[in-house]
């Protein structure tokens, strides 16, 4: 069953992936050599370097202290926020805003807080600190790191002082766990900005504290709580900034890999995710796609990429499966255009005896096969307009050279790359929590 459902700009999906394979400041290159001819673009990554916060233009994150490398089922990781990194942003740029005015330090202030109680080798690497490897380095580092005095732009070991806070501050081990790569995951809502309560499945936290966590989350945009920003946002690092994050474990992930059961999630009220097929994909193997094979009627090739039926189709490969967006597939719909001589049509087909009179052809007018219009005629299961003569009893005269001549066309809307896909019974793949999966199923029995 079918669910309805002038400048350069940069691609903010390609910047995710090169700042999690690289991180922030070797992404922050590939961009100015990219784009260093903008130069609005280039005043939105200074003002960036500047203060540390996010350009209108892109959004060029921190590196990740707690970062895990790798992929499930053939997508890269993304480490997920609890408390969306929009909010913390957000309610970071208010703090900042305000010491800028020069009320207060709560920004110097919340970026110092940030800083954990113990600074790991892993975690400095990662970072790309390079401080001698020994505990009492690490200790003096991070009470540098602490030490108010120092500003944003201040450097240590060839990294900003202020860059490594809000490192920290932007990915708190409390507030990140590692799952499916963001495409293929549909979150508790359809809002990025929420808070993502299958947090709660992976992390460390209890469910008190867990249930702090999201609770501070849910005040930094009340109108109430703008005076109390700063006090939220350290409440909220006490619960989160010493957290290491699980390591990942794909078996804590249920893939949703057939169409029966997306569909039956995507209408499940307990689990209230409508969105889960913008974030589902059909897969298929490589191999099984072009001539002879399972997915004939998809073609690629390196000029035109995956076509279906002559159409482009968006397919991402990873390892040797290919993905293609189960909400973009319905609007995938080829047509196929077929011409037939009207004469035999006529004969043929709709069994009309045609008599030759002189240069023209007498039609039996027959309302179930044959419909005057004025001057012109149409023919059942076609749309052309004919014109024809004179009119008799009960009859038409065309021309016969033109209807000997005459191609009619008929346009056939053939099968959806969703329906192609769901008569081939082809595997879905979607992630939801394992635990939250076998709740669901539960309630079923």
């Amino acid at each position: 069953m079918q669910q309805n459902l002038s400048k350069p700009t940069l691609p903010s999906s390609n910047i995710v992936q090169l700042q999690q394979a690289y991180g922030n400041r070797a992404t922050e290159q590939w961009v100015k050599s990219r784009y260093q001819s903008d130069q609005s673009i280039q005043r939105k990554i200074s003002q960036e370097n500047r203060m540390g916060m996010p350009s209108n233009v892109v959004q060029l994150r921190g590196e990740n202290p707690h970062e895990q490398a790798g992929s499930h089922g053939g997508w890269e990781l993304t480490a997920h926020h609890i408390v969306a990194h929009s909010k913390l942003e957000k309610a970071l740029e208010k703090l900042r805003l305000k010491e800028e005015a020069g009320d207060g330090t709560p920004f110097t202030d919340v970026l110092v807080h940030a800083v954990p109680d113990k600074l790991t080798k892993s975690m400095l690497e990662k970072l790309k600190v390079d401080v001698p490897d020994s505990d009492e380095k690490r200790e003096a580092y991070r009470q540098m790191l602490l030490d108010k005095s120092k500003k944003f732009d201040d450097t240590e070991y060839n990294v900003r002082i202020g860059e490594v806070r809000k490192s920290f501050y932007e990915w708190q081990g409390g507030n990140q766990y590692m799952g499916p790569n963001t495409s293929i995951r549909a979150e508790p809502t359809s809002n990025k900005d929420d808070i993502d309560f299958d947090g709660k499945y992976f992390g460390n936290l209890s469910k008190d504290k867990f249930n702090q966590l999201t609770a501070l989350g849910g005040k930094l945009e009340e109108e109430g709580e703008q005076g109390n920003i700063a006090a939220n946002l350290k409440a909220i690092l006490d619960i989160t900034k010493n957290e290491t994050p699980n390591v990942f474990d794909g078996t804590k992930w249920k893939e949703i890999d057939s169409l029966d059961n997306l569909i039956s999630l995507f209408n499940n009220t307990d689990l209230d995710r409508k969105h889960i097929l913008k974030y589902s994909y059909f897969k298929m193997g490589l191999d099984e796609i072009g001539a002879g094979n399972k997915y004939a009627d998809i073609t690629y090739s390196s000029a035109d990429g995956h076509k279906y039926k002559g159409l482009p189709i968006e397919m991402q490969v990873k390892g040797t499966s290919g993905f293609t967006p189960v909400a973009k597939s319905q609007e995938v719909v080829p047509k196929e255009e077929t011409s037939k001589l009207l004469a035999p049509l006529l004969t043929g087909d709709l069994g009309v005896a045609l008599t030759v009179s002189g240069n023209n052809y007498v039609i039996p007018v027959d309302d179930d096969k044959i419909k005057v219009e004025g001057k012109k005629f149409k023919v059942k299961g076609y749309d052309d307009m004919i014109p024809f003569l004179k009119t008799g009893a009960g009859t038409i005269e065309a021309a016969k050279g033109m209807v000997d001549n005459k191609q009619m066309k008929v346009v056939t809307t053939l099968d959806s790359l969703y329906t192609y896909f769901e008569k081939a019974g082809t595997s879905t793949s979607s992630y939801l929590p394992m635990e939250l999966y076998d709740v669901l199923m539960a309630k079923k029995v």
